[in-house]
């Protein structure tokens, strides 16, 4: 909760209104692990509390990880090998 305060109090104050680059999303890349701890707990809750939502849940995590899966690879040519 701090690492995000101190992510939005760094884009209010240090604007950048050339480019919009001031300060990156990767910055509160640490977060991932816990998030996924927390998503770990959250399904065993939903598995002691109904297992029908559980199964539907990660259901939907299938079906947006197919939707996204065109995200995953590049259209770019690699420089110098003929692309």
């Amino acid at each position: 909760m701090l690492t995000a305060l101190g992510y939005l109090l760094a884009l209010i104050l240090y604007p950048s209104p050339l480019r919009g680059d001031t300060i990156k999303a990767t910055y509160l890349l640490h977060l991932a692990p816990y998030l996924a701890l927390l998503f770990g707990l959250l399904a065993v809750w939903l598995e002691q509390r109904s297992r029908s939502i559980l199964t539907g849940t990660l259901l939907l995590l299938c079906l947006v990880d197919l939707h996204n899966l065109p995200v995953m690879i590049t259209h770019y040519p690699l420089a110098g090998l003929g692309g």
